[in-house]
């Protein structure tokens, strides 16, 4: 019976290889559909459609086009759907499902070569990959530069686009799979106009603002969620391609993440080869750049179990470019500060030396209280002895007034030297992390509050820096009020007598 059961088994192998060695022929399916209506598509590892979108009146405008693909869960992420996007200048691909690694684990992957190398203080954490089985992406319109030059606002620009997409997959069993264009209507951004959009990880939004001649020097592009999910703003120059997924919409323009409501000034000298720029958001697959565990504060251990979960984050955001402070806005801001602020210190300067003139001081009768002059000159050890032998009291001290004297003035010169002392390094930090700003474009490194956050002089945040120049002016009247004081009230010689 054994070699029975191994003769089978020798036959099925023969059998087995004689049927892989059989190659199926691949077949490629080209559809030219005549309409950007949904549409579902079956494909396998041998049967692969081609999609060639081109001569539809839809797409003669000067708007984008978003192509989402979508599938069931029951595609496997070991064989997913392969979706590349062919234009003109340009090529894009995704994968439904669309496999997105949160951020905690790459300091995962970061803090395991770090405890590899020694460093065994490192916490660990391990967050489930995001699945997503919609996605969708805004292609960059073929003429985008020639848009942009133009005057889109008022002459609209009707150029043809085309777009060629392939759906392929190594799933030896057939899977569907949906595809939708659709038109962005309200891709060019208006000043003071609120536009809504819907964002996720696997559905990023893009849309584009230019600059007018009526446009201030600065814009704030404010940005506001209806729930805390997690997002990244990113200002980018207006050029294809844009970078607009969560693994790399960091690597160009500068970025800001927010929960509910996020701003960014944009100076107008910043763009001045495009005219404009980009505004980009998406989401996280999670909040851990947004919540504790992204901070330097510990958090505790958070594992899930799953390597790959099925997620569905979706928000709604607002978004609004609204004019910000011109340069005349800047100096009015500025001389009115500055004028306030002299106003009140040469008042509060006049009031206090009339008082030091005619008040108490100029009211006390000197003539009624006479001292002896006790003046002696003493050397060092005469001195120390004095002070050995005697208690310490004002008629003691008075006799060295003018070595008293002298050394009150120092203290203006000590108090100078602790402010250079102090200065120096907060300086030398606010001009190290600036750099680092301008350089990695990361806003996230200085948590101003970006809503009033004015950028002047290479700084993101000038009027905040400005605002302490009221310490320094009432430091001023301060210190001359002492030393007018100080002027009034000095050692006279009455009688050949000193008053104190």
């Amino acid at each position: 019976m054994s070699w029975a059961f191994h003769l089978a088994a020798l036959i099925i192998c023969l059998y087995t290889a004689s049927i892989s060695s059989v190659r199926v022929p691949l077949v490629i399916e080209q559809i030219e559909p005549n309409s950007t209506d949904p549409a579902v598509y079956t494909i396998n590892a041998t049967h692969h459609v081609v999609l060639l979108f081109r001569d539809i009146p839809n797409l003669k405008t000067a708007n984008p086009f978003l192509i989402r693909t979508w599938s069931p869960s029951s595609v496997s992420v070991r064989s997913p759907i392969l979706v590349v996007a062919q234009q003109k200048r340009q090529v894009s691909a995704w994968t439904v499902p669309l496999v997105v690694e949160p951020q905690k684990n790459r300091e995962d992957e970061m803090s395991k070569e770090n405890k590899k190398s020694g460093n065994t203080k490192v916490q660990s954490d391990y967050w489930s990959t995001s699945l997503f089985y919609n996605v969708s992406r805004i292609m960059c319109h073929d003429f985008m530069r020639e848009i942009i030059i133009g005057e889109f606002s008022t002459l609209p620009l009707m150029t043809a686009q085309s777009f060629v997409v392939g759906l392929s997959t190594s799933s030896p069993t057939a899977v569907q799979v949906k595809v939708d264009l659709e038109e962005q209507k309200h891709f060019f951004l208006q000043a003071n106009t609120s536009y809504t959009l819907t964002v996720s990880p696997s559905q990023p939004k893009y849309a584009f603002y230019k600059f007018t001649k009526t446009t201030s020097d600065t814009v704030v592009v404010e940005v506001e969620s209806e729930d805390d999910v997690c997002l990244t703003m990113s200002i980018q120059d207006a050029k294809c391609p844009v970078f607009d997924m969560y693994k790399d919409i960091k690597y160009e323009g500068i970025y800001q993440t927010m929960n509910i409501k996020g701003a960014v000034t944009i100076r107008r000298k910043d763009f001045q080869l495009s005219g404009g720029f980009f505004v980009v958001l998406v989401a996280h697959p999670d909040d851990s750049e947004c919540g504790q565990s992204h901070s330097a504060l510990p958090s505790p251990l958070t594992t899930r179990e799953k390597p790959y979960v099925d997620v569905n984050i979706e928000t709604k955001v607002t978004v609004l470019v609204r004019d910000g402070l011109g340069w005349k806005g800047y100096a009015k801001a500025f001389w009115g500060t500055l004028a306030v602020l002299m106003l009140l210190a040469s008042l509060l300067l006049g009031v206090q030396m009339v008082l030091n003139r005619h008040g108490t001081i100029a009211r006390f009768n000197y003539s009624d209280t006479i001292m002896t002059d006790v003046y002696q000159h003493m050397d060092i050890q005469q001195v120390c002895r004095l002070l050995r032998e005697n208690k310490p009291t004002l008629s003691l001290l008075a006799r060295h007034p003018r070595r008293i004297k002298k050394r009150s003035y120092n203290y203006l010169s000590h108090t100078l030297s602790i402010a250079i002392f102090y200065s120096i390094p907060v300086v030398q930090l606010v001009v190290t992390y600036q750099r680092i700003v301008n350089i990695t474009g990361n806003e996230d490194m200085c948590y101003y509050n970006f809503l009033c956050a004015h950028p002047a002089f290479g700084l993101s945040d000038f009027n905040h820096v400005f605002s302490n120049i009221g310490y320094v002016v009432f430091g001023i009247v301060f210190i001359l009020v002492v030393m007018d004081r100080h002027r009034i009230i000095q050692f006279r010689k009455v009688n050949n007598a000193f008053f104190i």
